[in-house]
């Protein structure tokens, strides 16, 4: 299996929803043409609107609902 196939295959499990944004952390930095490359070829694997997010290393995203917050307080 080739790298594109595997990658296809990755994606797929995710399962995203439509309007659903993937985000990449890849391990080392990417040139503006790297992330720009990688950007187009997995969103040529997304849905339409699907929208892909590349994180510079050591960068983490994360989402804190409400209650979480709430909970925190």
């Amino acid at each position: 299996m080739d790298g594109t196939q595997d990658l296809q295959i990755q994606i797929a499990r995710l399962e995203l929803k439509p309007g659903d944004v993937l985000v990449i952390s890849p391990t080392r930095q990417f040139t503006a043409e790297q992330a720009a490359r990688c950007r187009n070829h997995v969103g040529t694997i997304l849905n339409s609107s699907n929208r892909v997010m590349i994180l510079d290393p050591g960068m983490d995203l994360t989402v804190l609902t409400r209650e979480e917050i709430d909970a925190r307080t």
